[in-house]
Order: C-alpha cells, then sequence, then structure tokens
C-alpha cells in the first residue's frame, strides 16, 4: 500500500511538473520540474520492475497502465498552440501509437493494488 500511495503521490507531481513547464518556458523553475519528473519517472519504473521481479505481474501491469492515463491526462496541456508544429507532429505521432495500443489492449483493471 505505501508503494501504491508514493507512486500515486509522483504521478500527481508529474501532473504539475508538466502544467508549470507548459506556463514558464526555459527558467530554473522549469530546468527544477524536469528534474523532479525524471526522478519521478525512474523511481515509478524501479517501482514497476520490483513488482515484476516478485512476479506480481498483474500489479505491475496496472502501475503502467496508471501511469499511461495519468500521462494522457496532461497530454493536452502539451498541445496547444504555444508548441513548434514539428513538436506537434511528433506529439501527434506519438498519440497515434498509444491509441493503437489502447484500440489492441482496451483500458481494464488489471489488479488491486495492496
Amino acid at each position: 500500500m505505501k508503494r501504491t500511495v508514493t507512486f500515486l503521490v509522483l504521478l500527481v507531481l508529474v501532473i504539475i511538473g508538466y502544467i508549470v513547464i507548459d506556463k514558464a518556458r526555459c527558467n530554473r523553475r522549469t530546468r527544477d520540474v524536469i528534474l523532479l519528473d525524471q526522478g519521478a519517472s525512474a523511481m515509478g519504473d524501479a517501482v514497476v520492475l520490483e513488482e515484476i521481479r516478485e512476479n506480481r505481474l498483474s500489479n505491475a501491469l496496472e502501475l503502467l497502465e496508471l501511469s499511461l492515463d495519468t500521462e494522457l491526462a496532461v497530454f493536452p496541456i502539451t498541445t496547444n498552440n504555444d508548441v513548434d508544429v514539428n513538436t506537434r507532429e511528433m506529439l501527434l505521432h506519438q498519440l497515434v501509437v498509444i491509441q493503437k495500443y489502447r484500440e489492441k489492449h482496451p483500458r481494464r483493471v488489471e489488479a488491486t493494488i495492496k
């Protein structure tokens, strides 16, 4: 349960980080948020890897699905008119890849993480 709470808190921090990055370009705060985002992402990866190593694959899948859902929740924030055309094209390509994954694997609850 403690891992789940930690992971969820980190996901919220990631969402907040994306909002801050969108509103404040290329300053110290942005850099700090990016660093925190990278750290949170690495920590989330470590939690998922631990679940896999402990053979709790359904927990690992649920954590990854939750992470994908969270990333998609902040995606519109990063695709506003301030984004460069080339960046927007890359983001749209990423959305197509995610859409194909979701079509092949519709979202369902994989596990109740304890």
